[in-house]
Parts: C-alpha cells; structure tokens; sequence
C-alpha cells in the first residue's frame, strides 16, 4: 500500500462471522454361518441287489447391518460497529526472474509490421505478417 487517506466514518458497519462444523461416523457389520454334511450308505443283500442311500443336510445363515450417523453444527454472529472510510493505493510487482522454463518450451519475440509509410505503401519484405526472432530456448 502506497497510500492511505481516511475520508469519512460510518455510522454503523455489520460484520459476520462464524463457524461450521460436519461430522460423520458409522460402521458396518456382515455375518455368514454355514453348515453342510452329507452321508452315503452302501451295502449289498445279493449279487443282484445293491441298495444305497444318502442324507444331506445343508443350512445357511447371512445377516447384515449398517449404522449410519451425520450431524452439523454451525455457529453464525454479527456485529455492528462503527467504521473509518479509508482511499488507499496498493502497488503490486511480480518478479519472475526465478520461475524455469519446461526444457521444450520456445519462446519466440515477434514484432508487428510497422505501419506502411507514405512514400511507399509498403512496409519492406514480409510486411503481411509479424517478423519473429530465432526461437529461443
């Protein structure tokens, strides 16, 4: 800032601030019970007869279950003050001097075609277009 003058005062300026804050948690619980068997029976009563027999039993238990929680707390204030009316100049400069360039990145200088003059009308050779410098790198 270069400058800063005060050129009048408020009455009243209102100001607002706050807070906001989200929170979430939950968990999520997956169950699997599972239980198989099986029996074969084989025996023969004759040469000619084969009698056989099987028992299975097979039971399946899945259960599952998510809990969910959200909540928001937010926390708003205003206040009214009175305030300085302030005219400032700010100056700002950017140095570039340190920024790199990529390794492929040209640069090319070109400069617009001068106004034709009078007695000619043209500008000399390439007057149509801008006159480019070698790319740079």
């Amino acid at each position: 800032m270069t400058k800063a003058t005060t050129v009048g005062a408020l009455k009243k300026v209102e100001f607002e601030n706050g807070t906001d804050s989200f929170a979430t948690a939950g968990y999520f619980r997956e169950s699997l019970g599972r239980i198989g068997g099986g029996v074969i029976l084989k025996g023969k009563a004759t040469p000619e007869t084969q009698p056989s027999g099987q028992l299975g039993v097979t039971r399946d238990k899945i259960t599952g279950s998510v809990v969910s929680s959200s909540g928001r707390i937010f926390n708003r204030s205003k206040t009214a003050e009175p305030a300085l009316r302030v005219s400032a100049r700010i100056q700002l400069s950017f140095d570039f001097s340190q920024v790199q360039r990529h390794h492929d990145t040209t640069v090319r200088r070109c400069v617009a075609p001068a106004a034709p003059t009078r007695s000619s009308g043209a500008t000399g050779p390439g007057s149509s277009s801008p006159r480019c410098a070698p790319a740079a790198r």
